[in-house]
């Protein structure tokens, strides 16, 4: 997500960052699983939530520069 895009103050700037960062470790912390199908799965519903946090994140800010 590019966040230069969005009207962040610093804040806000860290908090979308370090969530959004958080969810990448997520996905990396998965290769160290074993269990091939668990580690996929697992993998995958964090990409999905990672792309729907970023299209909440990019709505929400997107409506305070509206107003």
């Amino acid at each position: 997500m590019d966040t230069t895009l969005l009207n962040l103050n610093n804040k806000n700037y860290y908090g979308v960052v370090n969530f959004l960062q958080s969810l990448e470790n997520a996905k990396t912390y998965t290769s160290f699983m074993d269990n091939e199908e668990l580690r996929w799965e697992l993998y995958g519903m964090v990409e999905r939530l990672k792309k729907g946090a970023e299209n909440k994140i990019r709505n929400e800010f997107n409506k305070q520069l509206e107003r």
